[in-house]
This record gives structure tokens, sequence and C-alpha cells, in this order.
């Protein structure tokens, strides 16, 4: 392992691309798409969502949980 980051609550996969790492998390202040040097570790941007945050890393709403698609071009 390189590194390792505390990030928050969440349960999505890690893309790579390009060196660079991208993920979702989420906080108490809301849901965030994270650019990560995949070398360093180090952040390259973090961009919020306008996402309610919910205790439990989930949002409370309908539905399940679903493994998505990323494109990182």
């Amino acid at each position: 392992m390189l590194w390792t980051r505390e990030l928050g609550a969440g349960y999505s996969a890690f893309v790579v691309a390009e060196g660079r790492a991208f993920t979702l998390f989420q906080t108490s202040a809301g849901m965030f798409l994270i650019a990560i040097d995949a070398e360093s570790g180090a952040e390259l941007w973090k961009e919020r969502f306008d996402w309610p945050w919910h205790p439990r890393g989930t949002y409370p709403g309908p539905g399940e949980r679903r493994r998505g698609s990323w494109s990182a071009t």
C-alpha cells in the first residue's frame, strides 16, 4: 500500500486513470467527489454535491444501494 487517507463515509470504489484516483464520500458537510494523486495520496481537487447528509452514510430514501459505472475520460 502506497498511502492511506481518511475521507468519510461511503461505499464508492475508486477509479484510477492517468495517475489520479477518484472516489465519492460523505461527511456532515455533504457528499463529495475527490481526485487524489495516485502516487502520493495528495488531494488534487474536491467538489461538493448538493446531497443531504445522513448519519449512517446513506441517503434514507427508497431503493437499494447499487453499483454504478465510472469513466475518467
